[in-house]
């Protein structure tokens, strides 16, 4: 099973969802929410380091888009 599939199946998942494109983004989190997974969304590979850097409570997954506005996401995740 995929990381994802996994964190599916857990009850209060949360997601941080990296991704500047408002329907792909609204797509994704409705989708999820439909599994009881708490999404946090944001736009750009700075304000993904801020929110995994101000989470309290972390994150089983992060859904990384591959072209961000600041930064190319295969940077951003590999930065990770």
């Amino acid at each position: 099973m995929s990381l994802l599939g996994e964190t599916m199946n857990r009850p209060n998942s949360r997601i941080l969802l990296v991704e500047d494109e408002d329907i792909v983004a609204g797509f994704i989190d409705y989708t999820l929410s439909e599994h009881h997974i708490e999404v946090e969304r944001v736009a750009t590979g700075a304000e993904a380091w801020a929110a995994l850097e101000n989470s309290q409570v972390g994150f089983q997954a992060i859904l990384l888009d591959r072209q961000l506005p600041d930064q190319d996401g295969l940077v951003s995740f590999r930065a990770l």
